[in-house]
């Protein structure tokens, strides 16, 4: 009876044994399963990254590699292809450079988007930088616009954060941009802004200050349709715009609000003996 006993329990013992061997078998099969899952997941990110990378070098106008925790530009020391020979591969100095070359009204995003110390904060924080726009100055002496793309990594043997930048002519998208915006907010007969566009603008500036506001018509515009024909109207109407066009200023907003109805305002003064 012991024996079968025993042979009883060496039995269960060899059943509980196989069973842990097939479940440490099964896991470390799952296990496997779930590394070649991992790495063929990280194969295509790392094909899909280099794809874009080509893409991104194949277009761009301007490219440029950054240690931005060492302060060192690693290549693209230059301005429109032109070497920098005195800023001694500082990315500081090559940006203080390079912003002399940014249009002003660009200067807040190419300072916020750009500066060292603000890419950074935001990479330590989590954030991506996102591509913006701005114009620099060109060889011609003319402004263009361009779009810059940033890419940021760490590396995790030294930590050293990089970025890669690449800039990207967009001179014809940006002026098909205006030429529809323009389209949009325009009156096409006389060129001067359209009513929504005229109240739109006009309300903004009332929002933030000083301003005078005139309302215009023309006197028996309709006696002159009705005598001379409407072509007559059509050049009286295109006469006043232009007119107006050039009496008041760029700044100040001029719109055609009705048929013979003009709205302009006049910014930053309160001095009626003007209008």
């Amino acid at each position: 009876m012991p024996d079968m006993f025993i042979d009883h329990l060496s039995y269960c013992f060899m059943l509980l044994f196989s069973f842990y061997c097939l479940l440490i078998y099964t896991f470390r099969l799952n296990k496997v399963a779930k590394i070649r899952e991992i790495n063929k997941s990280l194969s295509q990110a790392l094909g899909n990254q280099m794809k874009l990378q080509s893409a991104l070098m194949r277009d761009a106008i301007f490219m440029s590699q950054a240690n931005l925790t060492q302060n060192k530009i690693i290549s693209g020391l230059e301005i429109y292809n032109e070497p920098l020979d005195d800023i001694n591969n500082e990315y500081d100095a090559w940006f203080e450079y390079a912003r002399a070359k940014i249009y002003p009204d660009d200067y807040d995003i190419y300072f916020k988007s750009l500066q060292r110390q603000n890419l950074l904060n935001n990479f330590n924080r989590g954030i991506e930088p996102k591509p913006f726009e701005y114009r620099r100055l060109g060889k011609d002496n003319n402004y263009h616009w361009v779009r810059l793309i940033l890419r940021m990594f760490k590396d995790v043997e030294t930590d050293d954060v990089y970025v890669f930048g690449y800039a990207f002519d967009i001179e014809d998208e940006v002026r098909d941009r205006q030429a529809l915006l323009r389209c949009a907010q325009t009156d096409l007969f006389t060129g001067l802004y359209n009513k929504t566009t005229t109240e739109t603008f006009i309300g903004e500036e009332i929002r933030k200050g000083a301003g005078i506001l005139l309302l215009l018509d023309v006197d028996n515009f309709k006696n002159i349709n009705d005598r001379f024909g409407h072509e007559a109207g059509d050049y009286v109407l295109k006469h006043i715009s232009d007119l107006l066009t050039e009496t008041f200023r760029k700044c100040d907003i001029i719109g055609r609000i009705g048929g013979d109805e003009f709205m302009i305002f006049i910014k930053d003064t309160t001095d009626i003996s003007i209008a």
